[in-house]
């Protein structure tokens, strides 16, 4: 999985003027408090597991790359 996939992507369109920079925005980091008014703590505390990630995700996550971040 590419960190940077989005930002590529963006860049991408921006070059292909599809879209422009100004258009952009960058969001704003979501706190704990706000995630639990929308998902259950259950939930949340799946999204350490490796497994649950790669469904999600689509791709497969290991314990060393969820230990990274």
């Amino acid at each position: 999985m590419d960190p940077l996939r989005g930002e590529r992507i963006l860049a991408f369109l921006a070059d292909e003027r599809a879209l422009r920079r100004r258009q952009i925005s960058r969001p704003r980091p979501v706190s704990l408090r706000n995630l639990r008014l929308v998902h259950e703590d259950r939930y949340l505390e799946s999204l350490t597991d490796p497994a649950t990630l790669t469904a999600i995700l689509g791709v497969e996550v290991s314990d060393d790359e969820l230990q990274a971040t």
